[in-house]
């Protein structure tokens, strides 16, 4: 991230009252400075993703991202951009495939290639549990990214 990039960033959240350390945050920095993070290629986890490169050093984050038969797999086409964008290095980013979890749930979810279609919003909002959710998607990905953290040596 360049200094004119660094120093707006710091101002703005300043001028609205934001946190813009981790330590403002309030999260303990770790003796081992390592952080692994989830990057899906959303505009959510590419934020964090910059902004813990940007607190911890790039060379200290490691993304892990999943690919799990999602319907919009271009997403980790830009995870992989945002990891060169924030200068981490390459060999701290991990794509796996988990893409049994799609075909686990392709009849539970139209987030998966091969999956229920898409509803309308209005057939959406009528179901208890809607076609757009991925049984356990984040549970598993929670485990996966403890396993990875520790593996990197995050604590």
């Amino acid at each position: 991230m360049s200094k004119i990039i660094k120093d707006t960033f710091y101002e703005k959240r300043k001028e609205i009252n934001l946190p813009v350390t981790i330590e403002e945050v309030g999260l303990p920095i770790q003796q081992s400075g390592k952080i692994a993070v989830g990057l899906s290629g959303g505009l959510d986890s590419t934020t964090l993703l910059h902004y813990l490169a940007y607190c911890f050093g790039p060379e200290n984050v490691y993304p892990l991202s999943f690919y799990y038969g999602q319907r919009h797999n271009i997403e980790l086409f830009y995870a992989l951009e945002q990891v060169r964008a924030a200068r981490i290095p390459e060999d701290n980013y991990k794509r796996i495939d988990i893409s049994f979890l799609g075909q686990i749930v392709s009849k539970a979810s139209a987030m998966v290639s091969g999956g229920l279609d898409v509803p309308k919003a209005e057939d959406a909002e009528k179901d208890v549990q809607p076609a757009t959710y991925v049984p356990f998607r984040n549970t598993i990905f929670s485990s996966l990214l403890a396993s990875f953290a520790e593996s990197c040596g995050s604590r």
